[in-house]
């Protein structure tokens, strides 16, 4: 009975999505889409009006059968503070400074003390940026960008008083406080105004052994400030798994009904296409070194960034968004990864 009303929860929310994200094409063809597990915006998103529809993994199987490939561990993932505590052995993790509960901002060291208003304003000091996340959300929401220094506070770049601030604070629950990153000079480069992180899709064969099935690389714009989610309005790069060479960028939620691929950035005209992503197979080595290990999450989106000298892993995701990486190429023309979600029943 629990399975059903699962089932059923999750069928309403696709419902709901195609209502809200629905794309304007003929009828018959949004029957098509629907017959064949799509979204209408999945049908102009990869091109199913020429291209092969059994080539992509369909909105159904990412949305109802996917979701639950990681089940009984699924919850590692979900939560932000207990995946960077079983990861940070193995890979650089941000450190977090505090979690906000019910208002009340508590350390996340052993002691667990309360802070105040006024540590988190020495800190901004001393940092110049925080970031304030909820714990269990994705896509983006809710993310805020603190910034501090001479002129003041800023919330998402608009300035803000410290009463404002711990009224701010006072109302957030199940947040975590963790500093800014610095990303590396290539990714700055291209957009500067958020952090741009890449979304790298492994999955372990029944074999036990990890591959890395899609990469792509988000941007954030002007429209989705303070973060890089598409969701909120960032776009998505095609990594070349093999060599970390960004290839066309796409935004995944658009206007109309035409798909445009961009090599330059949107707003700040600078390339994206042909860009070397540095240190990318120091990635994929210590990435899949990692997977092997936690072998028991057989499907993971890390969502890493790139730093001058290293890279660091902000977050795991369960139901990783495959749009960001079927946008540029078909996921089950991999042999491997057509065999994974074969063998796990999550395509015929």
């Amino acid at each position: 009975m629990k399975k059903l009303y699962v089932w059923l929860y999750i069928v309403k929310k696709l419902i709901l999505k195609e209502f809200k994200t629905g794309k304007n094409i003929p009828f018959n063809k949004k029957i098509w889409s629907w017959s064949k597990g799509f979204f209408s915006s999945s049908y102009v998103l990869y091109g199913l009006d020429g291209n092969d529809p059994e080539e992509y993994l369909s909105d159904y199987q990412e949305n109802v059968k996917a979701i639950r490939l990681n089940d009984g561990y699924s919850e590692i993932l979900d939560d932000k503070v207990k995946f960077s505590e079983i990861i940070k052995d193995f890979l650089k993790t941000p450190q977090d400074i505090a979690v906000i509960l019910n208002g009340r901002i508590m350390t996340l060291e052993s002691s667990g003390n309360d802070l105040e208003i006024s540590d988190i304003v020495s800190i901004l000091k001393n940092e110049s940026c925080l970031i304030l996340k909820p714990r269990y959300s994705a896509a983006g929401v809710g993310v805020l960008k603190i910034q501090g220094g001479k002129q003041g506070l800023s919330c998402n770049s608009t300035k803000i008083s410290e009463a404002d601030f711990e009224d701010l604070l006072n109302k957030l629950d199940d947040y975590l406080i963790t500093p800014c990153i610095k990303q590396a000079k290539y990714s700055n480069e291209i957009y500067s105004d958020t952090l741009n992180t890449i979304r790298v899709l492994t999955m372990v064969s029944p074999s036990g052994k990890p591959f890395i099935s899609a990469a792509a690389h988000r941007f954030g714009t002007n429209k989705s400030f303070p973060v890089d989610n598409c969701n909120a309005g960032g776009i998505t790069a095609f990594i070349d798994t093999h060599t970390g060479i960004l290839g066309s960028a796409v935004f995944t939620y658009f206007d109309g009904i035409k798909l445009i691929k961009m090599d330059t950035h949107p707003d700040t005209g600078n390339p994206i296409k042909g860009v070397l992503i540095p240190g990318w197979n120091n990635v994929v080595e210590q990435l899949l070194t990692t997977a092997e290990k936690l072998s028991y999450l057989k499907y993971i989106g890390w969502d890493v960034v790139i730093r001058d000298k290293d890279f660091i892993i902000l977050e795991g995701n369960n139901g990783p968004d495959i749009k960001l990486h079927q946008v540029h190429r078909p996921l089950l023309i991999d042999e491997e990864t057509r065999d994974f979600f074969k063998y796990y029943n999550v395509i015929n």
